[in-house]
């Protein structure tokens, strides 16, 4: 099993300096955001304002590409 790094004392800025280099291309090619969230659930622990943040930039990828 494997362990999950806990972010949720780090802040708001975890998206970029966590998860977007571990899932840059997940998160790129998905289409999915609930499929992204677990992927990243597999790794990192994060709190509702962390999830928040990972939320709006999805949406603003999401803006961009379509």
């Amino acid at each position: 099993m494997k362990t999950k790094a806990d972010l949720t004392g780090i802040g708001n800025k975890v998206f970029y300096q966590y998860i977007y280099p571990v899932y840059a291309r997940e998160f790129l090619l998905g289409s999915d955001y609930e499929q992204f969230a677990k992927k990243v659930q597999e790794t990192f622990v994060l709190n509702e304002e962390q999830w928040a943040c990972v939320l709006a930039e999805w949406e603003i990828k999401d803006s961009i590409l379509k």
